[in-house]
C-alpha cells in the first residue's frame, strides 16, 4: 500500500462496495427505496434520522441525514439498480465523496501553509511560527475522529438499504 492509500483510509476510511438484491420487481424495489427517503420539503424532515438524497432507477445517490442537523462530508451512497435474470440488484459504493476529500484536505493543509506565508511575507510577527506546528496536528486528529463518524453513518447507510430492499 503507498502512502496516499494509506493516509487516504487513515483519514476518510475505506469506500466500501455495497451490493443488496431485492425479491421485488425493478419499479417496486425503487418505490420502497424511495419511500425509505425523508422528504426534502417538510418540517418533520428536521427531527428525523434517515436516508436523504435521490433515487432513480438509472441512479442512486443517498447519504445519513441526523435529526436536528445534516453532513455534509458524510459518506454517500452512490450507485445503481441493476436487473438481470438473477433478480433486482442495488450496486453501488459508500464511501466520502472525492470532491468532499479534496476540500478536508484543502482545509486541513491550507491555514497553516498560509499562517506560514504571513509569517515569511513579514506580515505576521515570528512568534506565530508554534501556532503553525499546533494547528495542523490538532486538525489532523479531528479528521482522525471525524472518521469514526463515518464508519458509523456507513454502517446506517448500508442498514437502511437493506431494510428497505427486504
Amino acid at each position: 500500500m503507498n502512502i496516499f492509500a494509506y493516509l487516504n483510509d487513515l483519514l476518510f476510511g475505506p469506500t466500501l462496495l455495497f451490493e443488496a438484491s431485492s425479491k421485488y420487481s425493478l419499479d417496486d424495489a425503487v418505490d420502497r427505496l424511495r419511500a425509505a427517503v425523508i422528504s426534502r420539503f417538510s418540517l418533520a424532515s428536521i427531527f428525523r434520522e434517515g436516508l436523504k438524497g435521490t433515487v432513480r432507477s438509472d441512479r442512486v445517490c443517498l447519504r445519513w441525514k441526523c435529526a436536528w442537523h445534516d453532513n455534509g462530508f458524510g459518506p454517500t451512497f452512490r450507485g445503481t439498480f441493476v436487473s438481470d435474470a438473477g433478480g433486482v440488484r442495488l450496486v453501488g459504493q459508500i464511501g466520502i465523496p472525492t470532491l468532499h476529500r479534496i476540500l478536508a484536505i484543502f482545509l486541513t493543509f491550507g491555514p497553516p501553509i498560509l499562517l506560514w506565508a504571513y509569517v515569511e511575507a513579514g506580515i505576521i510577527p515570528t512568534f506565530a511560527w508554534p501556532a503553525i506546528f499546533l494547528a495542523l496536528p490538532a486538525v489532523i486528529i479531528a479528521l482522525i475522529v471525524s472518521r469514526a463518524y463515518h464508519q458509523r453513518d456507513s454502517r446506517r447507510i448500508a442498514d437502511a438499504l437493506d431494510n428497505a430492499l427486504s
